[in-house]
C-alpha cells in the first residue's frame, strides 16, 4: 500500500478550486490596506478638483468683477498707508484689450506675439502716463485668489501698493481652451499716474510666476514650498517603490501570496504622496 502526499495548497489550486475569494482572515489581513490607500487617491483627486473649479464656470463675471479687484486693491493699499486708487475707464479699456487680445491670439505674456507691449495697449486707449505697471493671472477662480498671489509676490505687489499710481483699469476675458490648457479666465491689471507733458515713462511688467494650491491655501509665494514638496513627493515614491520592489514583482506570480507587512508605512507613503501632489498642483499664473 502506497501512501500519496498530500498536494501543496497555492493560490492557483485555491483559484481552480473556486476558493480563492473567500474572504478568510490572511485573506483580509492582505488586502484590506487597499481600501484606505484608495480611499486617500480617490479624495486627493476630488479635493484636487474643488480647488480647482471655477476657473471657467457661469458666473465668473460677477467672481472677477472690476468692482471686487479695486475694492480688493485698495483695501490693501489703505491697509499699507498708501492711498486708494480710482478706476480709470482708458486703463480699463487698456486692460480688456490686452486680455482679449490673449484670448484671441492665445498667448502668455506682457508683449503680444507682434510685439505689442503693455504700453502699446495703454497708449492706444489715449492713456498719457508718467509711470504705468501692468499685472496679468490666469487659472483661479475669484478675485480673492488673483489678488493674494499679485500681493503674495514682490513685483506684484509693488504694482499694487506703489505710491506713484493713482489710476488703475481691470479687464477680463474667458477662453474655452486657452494654452490648450481647458476653460481659463484671464485677468489683466493696469495702473498709472497720468502726465500732461506727453513725455511717457516706462512701465512695470512683473515676470510670471507658478502659483501652487499650497501657496494659495498658506498665502505665500515661496519658492521653498515647492522644494519641499518635491522632496516630500520624491522620498514618498521612493520609499514605497524601494520597499515593494521585490514584492510587487512577487506578485505578478503569486497573487494572494503577497502580504503587506507594514500596512501603516504603505497607507502613510500613499497620504504623503497624494497630498504632495495635491498641494503642488499649479493653481494658477501671474505676470
Amino acid at each position: 500500500m502506497s501512501l500519496t502526499a498530500k498536494p501543496r495548497t497555492t493560490s492557483q489550486s485555491r483559484k481552480r478550486q473556486a476558493g480563492h475569494h473567500r474572504h478568510s482572515k490572511s485573506y483580509l489581513k492582505a488586502y484590506w490596506p487597499y481600501l484606505p490607500m484608495a480611499a486617500i487617491v480617490i479624495s486627493g483627486v476630488f479635493v484636487n478638483s474643488l480647488l480647482s473649479t471655477g476657473e471657467g464656470v457661469l458666473g465668473w463675471q460677477s467672481n472677477f468683477s472690476s468692482s471686487v479687484l479695486l475694492e480688493l486693491t485698495n483695501s490693501d493699499r489703505l491697509n499699507n498707508g498708501e492711498p486708494a486708487l480710482s478706476l480709470n475707464q482708458q486703463l480699463s479699456s487698456a486692460a480688456e484689450s490686452k486680455a482679449r487680445d490673449m484670448v484671441s491670439k492665445n498667448y502668455w505674456s506682457h508683449t503680444a506675439p507682434n510685439g505689442e507691449s503693455a504700453a502699446g495697449f495703454i497708449t492706444a486707449s489715449g492713456y498719457q502716463y508718467a509711470v504705468a505697471g501692468e499685472n496679468l493671472a490666469y487659472g483661479f477662480n475669484s478675485a480673492a485668489s488673483v489678488n493674494s498671489a499679485w500681493m503674495n509676490s514682490a513685483d506684484h505687489r509693488q504694482n499694487i501698493l506703489d505710491r506713484a499710481y493713482t489710476n488703475v483699469g481691470f479687464g477680463v476675458a474667458e477662453s474655452p481652451d486657452y494654452l490648450n490648457q481647458g476653460p481659463k479666465v484671464i485677468v489683466v491689471a493696469e495702473y498709472g499716474q497720468p502726465t500732461g507733458d506727453g513725455v511717457l515713462g516706462l512701465v512695470n511688467q512683473p515676470p510670471a510666476q507658478n502659483i501652487s494650491n499650497l501657496d494659495k491655501l498658506t498665502g505665500t509665494n515661496a519658492s521653498w514650498s515647492e522644494i519641499a514638496l518635491s522632496v516630500i513627493l520624491t522620498a514618498a515614491v521612493v520609499s514605497f517603490i524601494f520597499k515593494h520592489g521585490l514584492a510587487i514583482r512577487k506578485l505578478l506570480f503569486s497573487s494572494e501570496d503577497f502580504i503587506i507587512k507594514h500596512p501603516v508605512i504603505d497607507i502613510s507613503l500613499v497620504f504623503l504622496a497624494t497630498a504632495a501632489a495635491v498641494l503642488g498642483h499649479t493653481a494658477g499664473i501671474i505676470g
